[in-house]
């Protein structure tokens, strides 16, 4: 291992403060994560009524909001 990586290390652990919890990253991570928490939750009630006005068929229903479910959650665990 290089000098310089070893002291970064060193460093990282033996340091007696602790990095700030509330940093700029942080607080845009944090907003952006509830930005698209509530523009999901405010889709999810209305989705079912609108697909309702589309189609009649329940199973068709319940396909588009699994399908919608399934790609807001997979998309979710990605940008986390």
């Amino acid at each position: 291992m290089s000098s310089a990586l070893t002291r970064r290390l060193k460093t990282a652990f033996i340091a007696d403060e602790e990095p700030p919890l509330w940093t700029r990253a942080f607080l845009l991570g944090c907003g952006t994560q509830f930005l698209a928490c509530s523009g999901y939750a405010a889709i999810h009630p209305t989705f079912a009524v609108y697909m309702e006005t589309v189609t009649q068929s329940e199973s068709l229903i319940g396909l588009a909001f699994g399908t919608f479910t399934f790609a807001a959650t997979a998309d979710s665990r990605v940008a986390a």
